[in-house]
């Protein structure tokens, strides 16, 4: 384990991250009203890339391309939160390396969290910026990616429940578990995760998941890791396969 991870590692533990999600329900909503004073949606103010903002379905999504005009392909990117924490500023910089290592636009999605919205409302917007990315991109020059529960909701495009649900019955399983859903068709899966993370326990429902739908995939796990790690490329491992991911997106 590189020196860098090993900080990152160290930094998150004393950060006390997870016992947040040992708290009674209402403190937990108190403490992720308070974790997203600040978040949301930004406009870089940079010039390292053009940024455009674009409505959909009532909410933003921010728009980042190497250059004004629209490039051949695209990235539908999600970010994770857990559905319930809104992105910062800081997330400006792994968009530009998306785009530029990869020759595509990236499209970046500022999701209804499910603290005061259903979860097929997050749904609905991911749809629906796709279905614009088609048109606009053309079939099979669209791509998925994202982290956490981004990856998550990436999964479940292909195709806390209580506070997921946010009052709805009808919420279909795949929307709330994406491994229950049917992924025939789908083209290549890649998994990143960390061995050392509770999620990782999931991984074993994908891969059945893409096994009975014959979907070819691929699993990347580091020992010793950090949640997220590849969403910070400024250390050894999550570089290299911050590059894998880059270098999967160009195909």
């Amino acid at each position: 384990m590189s020196f860098g991870s090993s900080l990152l590692r160290t930094a998150y533990k004393l950060s006390g991250a997870k016992k947040a999600f040992a708290l009674p329900e209402d403190e937990l909503l108190k403490a992720i009203e308070k974790a997203n004073r600040g978040r949301g949606f930004f406009m870089p103010t940079d010039h390292k890339a053009h940024y455009e903002k674009k409505m959909v379905n009532g909410f933003p999504c921010l728009i980042v391309r190497a250059a004004e005009k629209p490039a051949r392909r695209a990235i539908l990117f999600f970010f994770g939160g857990g559905m319930v924490i809104g992105p910062d500023k800081g997330d400006a910089a792994v968009l530009r390396k998306l785009c530029y290592g990869t020759d595509s636009d990236v499209w970046f999605p500022i999701s209804p969290l499910c603290t005061e919205h259903c979860i097929t409302e997050s749904y609905d917007m991911a749809y629906e910026c796709y279905r614009q990315m088609i048109a606009l991109y053309g079939g099979g020059n669209v791509s998925t990616c994202g982290f956490s529960s981004g990856a998550a909701l990436a999964m479940g495009m292909a195709k806390g429940e209580k506070l997921m649900r946010h009052g709805y019955n009808d919420v279909p399983d795949y929307m709330l578990a994406p491994s229950r859903g049917d992924y025939t068709g789908v083209g290549d899966i890649h998994f990143y995760y960390s061995t050392d993370e509770v999620l990782y326990g999931a991984l074993p429902e994908f891969k059945a998941a893409c096994e009975r739908a014959n979907v070819p995939y691929t699993v990347t796990a580091r020992p010793g890791m950090t949640h997220c790690y590849c969403m910070l490329p400024y250390f050894k491992e999550a570089k290299e396969d911050f590059a894998m991911i880059v270098e999967q997106l160009k195909k």
